[in-house]
């Protein structure tokens, strides 16, 4: 029994002691591995210096790309760039930095020796893809050829280097692009941050929308129209992003003529702080949207579905809540209720009233049923009724906004102080304002 105890002894302590050795040498084999051997880099020094490229497929004209600005600092960006070649377009961004940035982190496979065979059974002598970037006065060219025998890279070279490549099919596909690819594929090429407005003449008239000092949009008539930011925003964002697919880009625009034709939809004009962008979008009888603009320098079919919101009332685009602040944080608060008054206060972390502690949560639940007050209808005039509470309040960046509380009869109404007209109210939302206020002046300063 003894001994087979020791045997058994010695069995465990050969297993652990393999086990331990086993983990060791996982570990060490995993840790080198985890960054490319320099060699296997093809642009060790980033291409930070790159002002232009091209590339060239089989049977295309070549692809001439320029930097137009340099970024301010290397690691800040590509700059701008331009397509100066076969013609003169608008570039992509997104679609050249993904390109770029590729092309720096661009890591081979393996790398082949091949003394003697030269270009011979790799496909170089007429290379899928053919690349030239330039560094200031030093050009380097990456030349692209056939599938290795399992089809998981592509053989390449590169000037100057003695031996072949081997790239990863995805790589390769990121780097193989069409000129439609790199052009420019919205109508307009702004940025919404940067539009200060947006003129849309259609043949249900003309409307301006502009940034108000929020940085809201809104009409820039009538005067003191309160917009909807969720539907204007989707209008604004619907012009600023109709685009064309990469496919139309490689080929012709149709002509004018034939554009000409088509049944307008709307003339869009943006102003944003780099100048005016301006695009005409008209439909075909199939129900195809073209566009015309300088920004895709030609005519071409795209995505937009321009025409449900432009014929939506004016109307239908007025913010029906009663107060604008949103999520802002709220520096002071004051509800009148007959013969109740509250005054909150939020200069830190915790509300106040007449300078005393509330519980938080009775006063958060007050202000959110203001934040949700919403009407039912704006009718242009005089409020009917009398008052009967009032908020007003206070925004951390110094906005204020005064709302009064009307009824006659089972009616009830809301009147914005300073600005025309009112809003009819379902009655729910007094009767929810009263009752979070109550909660409030019952449970009195937090002991």
């Amino acid at each position: 029994m003894r001994k087979n105890a020791g045997l058994l002894v010695a069995a465990v302590l050969l297993l652990v002691v393999g086990g331990v050795i086993a983990y060791l040498t996982m570990q060490d084999r995993k840790g080198p591995t985890a960054t490319p051997p320099a060699e296997t880099r093809l642009f060790p020094d980033d291409l930070k210096g790159l002002t232009a490229a091209s590339l060239q497929r089989p049977g295309e004209e070549p692809i001439r790309l320029q930097q137009t600005s340099a970024p301010p600092a290397p690691e800040a960006g590509i700059g701008e760039w331009r397509i100066v070649g076969p013609a003169a377009y608008r570039v992509d961004v997104m679609m050249l930095g993904e390109w770029i940035g590729t092309l720096r982190t661009l890591d081979a496979e393996r790398l082949l020796d091949a003394p003697g065979q030269g270009n011979a059974g790799f496909g170089l002598e007429a290379p899928m893809l053919h690349i030239e970037l330039v560094e200031g006065g030093k050009t380097r060219t990456l030349e692209i050829g056939a599938m290795n025998p399992d089809g998981s890279a592509r053989y390449a070279r590169l000037s100057g280097a003695p031996k072949l490549y081997l790239l990863s099919v995805g790589n390769v596909t990121t780097l193989n692009k069409s000129l439609g690819d790199f052009r420019q594929k919205r109508a307009l090429d702004v940025t919404e941050f940067s539009v200060e407005k947006v003129r849309i003449e259609s043949p249900g008239g003309v409307r301006e929308i502009i940034r108000t000092p929020t940085r809201d949009w809104t009409f820039a008539e009538p005067q003191g129209f309160r917009a909807d930011q969720t539907l204007l925003s989707e209008l604004v964002s619907t012009v600023l992003t109709a685009r064309t697919e990469a496919a139309a880009l490689s080929q012709s625009a149709i002509p004018e003529a034939r554009f000409r034709g088509m049944s307008p939809v709307a003339t869009v004009t943006v102003t944003s702080k780099d100048g005016e962008h301006r695009a005409e979008f008209r439909r075909d009888k199939g129900g195809v949207v073209y566009a015309m603009s300088a920004d895709l320098s030609g005519i071409y079919p795209v995505q937009a579905d321009l025409e449900n919101l432009l014929e939506k009332p004016l109307e239908e685009f007025r913010s029906l809540k009663l107060f604008n602040f949103g999520f802002s944080d709220i520096f002071r608060l004051r509800y009148q209720s007959g013969g109740r008054t509250l005054n909150l206060t939020h200069p830190n972390e915790q509300w106040e009233m007449d300078g005393k502690p509330v519980e938080a949560a009775a006063a958060n639940k007050l202000l959110d049923e203001l934040r949700g007050a919403t009407a039912t209808a704006f009718v242009e005039g005089d409020a009917p009724g009398s008052v009967v509470s009032t908020a007003s309040l206070e925004t951390a960046g110094g906005t204020k906004e005064q709302v009064e509380f009307r009824a006659e009869g089972g009616e009830r109404f809301a009147v914005r102080v300073g600005e025309r007209g009112y809003y009819k109210l379902p009655e729910s939302v007094l009767a929810d304002l009263e009752k979070a206020a109550a909660e409030i002046a019952a449970g009195g300063a937090k002991r």
